[in-house]
Order: C-alpha cells, then sequence, then structure tokens
C-alpha cells in the first residue's frame, strides 16, 4: 500500500511518484496519449491462429477459387518469363507475384459476385414475401366476396319463400 501513495511535494525534494501510467486507457493495452506503443510483433498475431484455422483455410468460400487461379497464372507468368530466358530469380519473382496478385484478384472477384448473388437472393426473397402477401390479399378478397354473394342468395332465397301462400298458411294458420 506505501508504493502507490503519492508524497506531497512539500515532504521532500521528490515529486509524485505513480504507480502506473496516467495516460493508458483502463483494461487497454494502446497509449492513447502517444509515446511508445505496445510491444506486439507479427509472431505474436500468428500465435493468436489455432492449427484448425490453417487446416480448414480453404473450406471458406472463394478462397480455393482464389489460389486455383493463382497457381494457374503463377505458373502461367514463371513459364512466360522463363520462356524469355529471364534469370532464374527473376521467373521466380514474377511466378510468385503473379500468383500473390491472381489470387487476391481471383478472390476479391469471387466476394463481390457472392455480395451480387446475396443481395439478388434477398430480392428474391421480399419479391415472394409481396407476392404471397398479394395472393393472400386475393383469396381473401374471393372469399369474402363469395360470403357476401351467399348470404345475398340466402336473403333472396328467403324473400322468395316469403311470398308463397305456404309460408303465409304457416304463419296464420295454426290448428293446435
Amino acid at each position: 500500500m506505501a508504493d502507490d501513495t503519492r508524497k506531497s511535494p512539500s515532504d521532500g525534494d521528490e515529486k509524485p511518484r505513480y504507480r502506473t501510467n496516467a495516460n493508458i486507457m483502463p483494461g487497454g493495452m494502446a497509449n492513447t496519449a502517444g509515446g511508445t506503443p505496445a510491444d506486439f510483433t507479427l509472431a505474436d498475431a500468428v500465435k493468436t491462429i489455432k492449427l484448425e484455422e490453417y487446416k480448414d483455410f480453404t473450406k471458406k468460400p472463394c478462397v480455393r477459387d482464389g489460389l486455383l487461379t493463382g497457381i494457374g497464372s503463377g505458373f502461367a507468368l514463371g513459364g512466360l518469363t522463363a520462356i524469355l530466358r529471364r534469370p532464374v530469380w527473376s521467373v521466380c519473382n514474377y511466378s510468385v507475384g503473379g500468383f500473390v496478385a491472381m489470387s487476391l484478384g481471383g478472390y476479391q472477384y469471387c466476394q463481390y459476385y457472392r455480395t451480387l448473388e446475396r443481395t439478388g437472393m434477398k430480392r428474391i426473397t421480399e419479391v415472394m414475401e409481396q407476392k404471397k402477401a398479394e395472393i393472400a390479399a386475393r383469396r381473401e378478397a374471393k372469399r369474402l366476396k363469395e360470403e357476401a354473394d351467399r348470404l345475398a342468395e340466402e336473403k333472396r332465397r328467403e324473400e322468395e319463400r316469403r311470398k308463397t301462400w305456404k309460408y303465409w298458411a304457416e304463419k296464420n294458420l295454426k290448428i293446435w
């Protein structure tokens, strides 16, 4: 407890001491007021990825298509530079560069068309829901019309029945 207490300037020549840097956000790793950032290397980032994620990398959508496109284009570009009698390192660089560029391009191309397909499917489902609602409304209107027609027909039959002698006799001539 004595470590984190401050000494007042009047106690001596010592300046107040703090246990932690006051510019670091609580619970965070970033120094928000400037200064040196926390040490975090590429190796630390790679360690956070699990082995299962490396194994299932090609099962993600569009990754396989992008990689196959990159392999083919890297082979073609490397072969073309080899045919043009470039140095071996240059051929390797062109091959790897073609692989990387076309893999990323193929992946982005596939993702773009997946997005278009997804928005198209959303639109189709919206249109289908609208059509279902329209059909249900038509069915309900038809049912209401048939019900009104049925009631009108029953009313018409009742009026015809009341005009007959039998109705008058049943209503007015009671013997017992």
